[in-house]
């Protein structure tokens, strides 16, 4: 794996208390750069949120978004089901779990915790959005 991206070493989460990122799309245009915020919770306390599967694809990581103002890449399916949420939102659908963003994917100890965690995301998030592109 890559080097772990500033905003998750800013932002960590407590393995030992079943904390998970949460996405919080903030409002803007179109053609505005997307720019989201990390929430922390604990799925202990029963989190409102929308849980997002989508494939990731084969294409690289080559879209910009924010998040707490560090710009990070991320793929363009995506990409592309931020922007959308972003445009046809509503307040049920601005706080998302996106398993790409939302766990550091370079950090191993934190990513094999949380892909073990994923069924209980899945199962405790108000809805679940499927994006096919």
């Amino acid at each position: 794996m890559g080097k772990q991206h500033p905003v998750h070493i800013k932002y960590p989460i407590d393995l030992k208390k079943n904390e998970i990122r949460l996405l919080e799309i903030l409002p803007g245009l179109w053609s505005d750069i997307v720019q989201c915020e990390f929430r922390i919770v604990s799925l202990d306390d029963n989190p409102s949120y929308a849980a997002l599967s989508y494939a990731w694809g084969d294409a690289p990581p080559e879209f910009d978004i924010t998040i707490n103002s560090y710009p990070i890449k991320i793929r363009p399916n995506l990409f592309a089901a931020l922007r959308r949420f972003r445009a046809f939102s509503t307040q049920k659908y601005s706080v998302i779990w996106a398993d790409a963003v939302c766990i550091d994917q370079a950090f191993t100890l934190e990513r094999n915790h949380q892909v073990s965690m994923m069924g209980t995301i899945y199962s405790k998030c108000q809805e679940v959005l499927i994006w096919m592109g």
